[in-house]
């Protein structure tokens, strides 16, 4: 997931704006706002990226709720396996659900990442939010 996140990050124009959010059974901020992508900006975001360690659990709706109040935020990336343990919705219909109905007025592009196996809900999610879905392997 390191790496795929470091692809993202790779990928990113300069002046885009960037955070990253670390899910388990909390939520963790790189940043406390979006920074410009500078190329210092870039660096830090990748050794940020490098040094991330796993913890228990997946709180997917959560987060992904937070960034989506973001007023700054245009597109998110959502690297998971997709298996929500925690945060209000875990199943897959409810996170669906309040991810479309909280970004219907903002518009918000999501791209759904799936790690280890295909991920039919963050298929739809990427597809509902004008986002691209992609698989990796393990």
């Amino acid at each position: 997931m390191k790496a795929e996140l470091a692809k993202v990050v790779e990928k990113l124009p300069l002046g885009a704006g960037i955070n990253i959010m670390i899910f388990d059974r909390t939520i963790r901020v790189w940043e406390k706002s979006l920074k410009i992508l500078t190329r210092s900006v870039r660096k830090k975001a990748l050794a940020y990226a490098k040094g991330l360690t796993t913890g228990g659990g997946t709180n997917i709706f959560d987060t992904v709720e937070r960034a989506l109040k973001d007023p700054l935020v245009d597109t998110i990336y959502l690297l998971t396996d997709g298996a929500a343990t925690t945060g209000r919705f875990k199943d897959a219909d409810g996170m669906l659900k309040g991810i479309r109905e909280f970004n219907r007025t903002r518009g918000i592009t999501i791209h759904c990442i799936a790690f280890g196996r295909e991920v039919e809900w963050m298929r739809k999610c990427a597809e509902q939010n004008g986002g691209k879905y992609r698989y990796v392997a393990e």
